[in-house]
């Protein structure tokens, strides 16, 4: 039957699926989409007189993390947007909706926060982790602690975006969601491959870390806790604890610490993320999720 299918048919099905775009041109498309998108950007800034090297920075300091998150969460924004409207969904559909959005980012920051915390003290208590005084004071340190809250907001909704907005939503309506919570972590954990200090044991974390990101957007119906747990986690362990984020180290922290003994606990280069107290700790905040209202139950 297939061979007699006219041909116009046969390049429409080629194309368009059960679930519309077929997954490899709507991976291709929304990738386009945000290559088309920063070259826009790039070109507007041009004409108004400012140019690449003035918008990239150095990501160990916060103004050039900024600088770097900005444009690329611009592009990122900008695609999600044009598919969309191409694949005529609502925000809702890449989990940029629901409701008390505030609310749920607010309680997924203060749970992120608490946790980095517990994290640090663990290793600290245990003797992994030093505490050698505080690297900022009075108001440098409260001006730098709001860049870094700035520059850690722009990164995590654009890291959420990027593996939990667009392409978990993308990869659910093919695989199922739970075959797309898989996919997206180990996603997640290859963009971090290239970290220098970035170790085993901190890769391991990543994919477990965007496993409980993954089962905080499926349980409240949006990305709006984990963008919020995934900023205030980095705020914490980058500028509260000064220590490193999956091997990139960074300047202007409030407190320095420096890691001791056997990296498996001390984390070493990776930081925090790379000790195994870290499964402990993710584990926690995969039972946090689990209590956390469903969906229907947050109106």
């Amino acid at each position: 039957m297939n061979a007699r299918r006219p041909f116009g048919d046969r390049i429409v099905w080629l194309f368009i699926g059960p679930h519309g775009l077929r997954l490899p041109w709507s991976i291709l498309l929304v990738l386009m989409a945000i290559g088309a998108a920063q070259i826009l950007s790039v070109v507007m800034l041009q004409a108004f007189g400012v140019h690449m090297q003035d918008v990239s920075g150095d990501s160990t300091t916060a103004i050039g993390t900024i600088k770097g998150a900005s444009l690329v969460l611009a592009s990122i924004i900008a695609a999600t947007l044009f598919m969309a409207v191409i694949e005529r969904r609502s925000l809702d559909a890449y989990y940029l909706d629901g409701p008390r959005a505030i609310l749920r980012a607010t309680q997924g920051a203060a749970v992120g926060l608490a946790l980095i915390a517990m994290l640090v003290g663990g290793q600290i208590a245990l003797g992994a982790l030093s505490f050698d005084g505080l690297a900022t004071i009075g108001q440098a340190a409260l001006l730098s602690g709001v860049e870094w809250g700035v520059a850690f907001v722009l990164v995590a909704l654009l890291e959420e975006m990027i593996f939990r907005a667009y392409l978990l939503a993308r990869l659910a309506r093919s695989f199922g969601f739970r075959g797309a919570a898989i996919a997206t972590p180990v996603l997640f954990a290859a963009a971090h491959f290239s970290n220098l200090g970035e170790g085993l044991i901190g890769l391991v974390s990543v994919v477990l870390a965007g496993l409980v990101l993954s089962y905080a957007i499926w349980k409240t119906g949006s990305l709006w806790w984990a963008f919020g747990w995934h900023a205030a986690w980095d705020w914490g362990e980058t500028y509260l604890f000064g220590a490193a984020d999956s091997g990139a180290p960074a300047t202007g922290s409030l407190m320095i610490t420096h890691p001791h003994g056997p990296e498996w606990l001390s984390g070493g280069a990776t930081g925090p993320e790379g000790s195994v107290l870290c499964f402990v700790v993710l584990a926690l905040a995969a039972l946090v999720v689990r209590f956390l209202p469903a969906k229907a139950d947050a109106h």
